[in-house]
């Protein structure tokens, strides 16, 4: 059964009361999103809505300057400019145990043509020394430097218990996990929003996603409006193939949120599936 008129009116309530009041009535998409909550009746959207309006208090939202939103649930990133959108794209996020996290931060650099050091979280989930230790060769057919004690090693020449050890290094080319581009972010670990070697996986349900990274459909053209710069410019850098490392030219804040709601470009509401199930809880059932 739907829920009571009663619980969604408390519901409604408890979720703007949990938004700090700068955030629930002070920005544009919470004042629409605050809009469209008085009037939705069926408990899936009200529940999207009370769900991002609670997450978005706990993540500042400039309203001027420049702004990166990620949105996870929707699989998408919009960047606007003193809150009126200029770009948007398609995204893959994290999978399952690797869900993209809620985050609040800013652009710290653009690196073009990058190379990857594989993160230890990787290394062990998908069990790449193993792979190195039982097939030396694995490396230089994908492309990695093996690294022992910050030296580049072959890895035919070490035992199996240095192999077991090593640093796994991608250089930069057309097999890079993180393609031809990386934006990495303050305080943001081993998050990226980046390009990608698998460019197929944008716009389908079933794709298995990332591990936490945000993958770009529109890479290059995300890369030259942070940078300031035109596509041109940016894809003569890259074809270069030197690895091009830029700041940005003005602040660029980046906000990662799992929004079931979001305003569309002309201020219609959409929703999202709750592809990470942080909604459902809201959606009690009636006796």
């Amino acid at each position: 059964m739907l829920l009571s008129r009663r619980h969604f009116i408390a519901s409604a309530a408890a979720a703007l009361s949990s938004v700090p009041a700068r955030a629930a009535l002070g920005h544009p998409i919470a004042e629409r999103l605050s809009r469209e909550l008085a009037v939705v009746g069926d408990c899936a959207s009200r529940a999207a809505i009370e769900g991002t309006l609670t997450r978005l208090g706990r993540l500042p939202l400039p309203s001027s300057g420049r702004l990166v939103v990620v949105n996870v649930a929707g699989r998408f990133l919009a960047a606007y400019r003193d809150g009126e959108p200029e770009l948007e794209s398609r995204v893959v996020v994290g999978r399952d145990g690797w869900h993209t996290p809620d985050l609040a931060t800013s652009v710290a650099s653009v690196t073009l043509n990058p190379t990857w050091t594989v993160p230890e979280t990787i290394l062990r989930d998908e069990g790449w020394r193993g792979e190195l230790a039982s097939d030396p060769g694995w490396a230089e057919r994908n492309g990695f430097d093996v690294l022992l004690g910050g030296r580049r090693v072959a890895a035919d020449g070490v035992g199996t218990a240095e192999l077991l050890k090593a640093t796994l290094v991608q250089r930069p080319g057309a097999d890079n996990a993180l393609g031809r581009m990386k934006i990495a972010m303050r305080n943001a670990g081993s998050i990226y929003l980046h390009d990608t070697n698998e460019p197929g996986g944008f716009g389908d349900p079933g794709h298995a996603g990332s591990h936490g990274c945000v993958r770009v459909e529109l890479a290059l053209e995300l890369a030259a409006w942070v940078l300031g710069a035109s596509g041109a410019e940016v894809v003569d850098l890259v074809s270069s193939g030197s690895t091009i490392v830029r700041t940005t030219p003005e602040p660029v804040h980046v906000v990662f949120g799992y929004f079931t709601a979001w305003p569309d470009a002309v201020g219609r509401v959409a929703y999202y599936p709750d592809i990470y199930r942080r909604d459902a809880a809201r959606c009690e059932q009636e006796d």
